[in-house]
């Protein structure tokens, strides 16, 4: 399962960048959070992966 999760990340590089620069500028500032970024990154890797998990279950 980790490898195909890890399949996924490039299709998921735009919601990874997000999550990156959010990152950044929370650190630059100090104050903030990027729960929103990171569930949105989650989400795209939980979009592509299950497909392909659900095969292997079957």
């Amino acid at each position: 399962m980790p490898a195909i999760r890890k399949a996924c990340e490039p299709k998921c590089e735009q919601s990874f960048n997000a999550y990156q620069a959010c990152l950044d500028r929370v650190k630059a500032k100090g104050v903030g959070a990027c729960d929103g970024q990171y569930f949105d990154y989650l989400h795209c890797i939980d979009k592509c992966s299950v497909p392909q998990i659900m095969k292997h279950l079957k």
